[in-house]
C-alpha cells in the first residue's frame, strides 16, 4: 500500500478517531498536523514525535480557519491529504434534559452545522487550489451511521450536519476528479471516545453493542484503518463514495 504526499492535516485531530488517523499516517511515514479547539492531546504527541505539529482553531470560526490555516494551504508546505473528522455532538440542554428538535436553540444548530458541515466545506475549498496545482489530492470525511439511519441517540443538528457531509462529498468528487483529486467519506458508527463516555450513558452504549451484529462498539482504529485505506493508491478508482465502519449495523444502500 501506497500513500502520495508528504503531509496529512486532520481536523478534530486531537480526539479519539483523530489521534488513531494520526498514528497510522505516522506508521506510513507522513507529517501530520493535527487542528483542533484543544490540542493538548496532539501536543503530547508531538512532544514523542517531530512528525507532528499541532494548530489550535475553532473550527466552528471561518475568521480562524482562514488566519490559521489559510497561509498553510496555500504554500508549498500544503498538505497532499486533507481529513475533515472535527465534529460536535451537543445532547442536553443546560438543566441535564435530552434536546429534542423543539428544545434546540437555533444558536446551537448554526454551531453544529458550522462545525460538521461548513468547516469541511471551508476547509477543502482553501485545500483544492494547491491540490489543483499538483495534479493530486485526497479529501477524506468523517460522516456517520446517523446520515443513513437517522439516528440511536444524537440529536437532529447532527445528523443533518453528517448527511450533509455525504452531499458534500458526493458533490466535490465528480467536480474534482478531473484534477486527479478524490474525494471520499467514512460513516462510523458509536465509537468509544469522550463522544461516547458522558455520564449516565453507560446503559445507552450496553443497548446499542447488542443491536451491532459483530457485537462491539467501534474502535478509533477501526475508523482510521479505513481513513489510510482511501488516502492510499488501494483506492485510486474510488470517488463520491461513503464507507460504512459499522460491524453491521447499517447495510442499506
Amino acid at each position: 500500500m501506497n500513500i502520495r504526499g508528504t503531509r496529512a492535516l486532520i481536523t478534530g485531530g486531537c480526539g479519539g478517531i483523530g489521534l488513531a488517523i494520526a498514528n497510522r499516517f505516522l506508521e506510513h511515514n507522513k507529517n501530520v498536523i493535527l487542528c483542533d479547539i484543544n490540542t493538548a492531546a496532539g501536543d503530547e504527541l508531538a512532544n514523542t514525535d517531530s512528525r507532528v505539529s499541532t494548530i489550535q482553531c475553532d473550527l466552528s470560526d471561518a475568521t480562524q480557519i482562514d488566519d490559521k490555516l489559510g497561509g498553510l494551504f496555500q504554500s508549498d508546505e500544503a498538505p497532499e491529504i486533507l481529513c475533515n473528522n472535527v465534529a460536535i455532538c451537543p445532547r442536553l440542554d443546560d438543566e441535564g434534559n435530552r434536546l429534542t428538535t423543539l428544545t434546540i436553540p437555533l444558536a446551537q444548530w448554526e454551531a453544529v452545522i458550522a462545525t460538521n458541515l461548513t468547516s469541511y466545506f471551508y476547509c477543502s475549498q482553501l485545500a483544492i487550489p494547491r491540490m489543483i496545482d499538483r495534479g493530486y489530492g485526497r479529501i477524506i470525511n468523517t460522516a456517520s451511521i446517523a446520515a443513513r439511519a437517522g439516528s440511536f441517540a444524537s440529536q437532529c443538528h447532527y445528523v443533518a450536519s453528517k448527511a450533509g457531509v455525504l452531499g458534500l462529498t458526493k458533490a466535490l468528487s465528480r467536480e474534482l476528479a478531473p484534477h486527479g483529486i478524490t474525494i471520499n467519506a467514512v460513516n462510523p458508527s458509536r465509537v468509544p471516545t469522550a463522544f461516547t463516555h458522558e455520564p449516565g450513558w453507560e446503559e445507552l452504549n450496553e443497548k446499542y453493542v447488542q443491536s451491532v451484529p459483530i457485537g462491539r462498539m467501534a474502535d478509533p482504529d477501526d475508523i482510521a484503518k479505513t481513513v489510510i485505506f482511501l488516502a492510499s493508491d488501494h483506492a485510486d478508482f474510488m470517488t463520491g463514495t461513503a464507507l460504512e465502519v459499522n460491524g453491521g449495523t447499517y447495510v442499506g444502500p
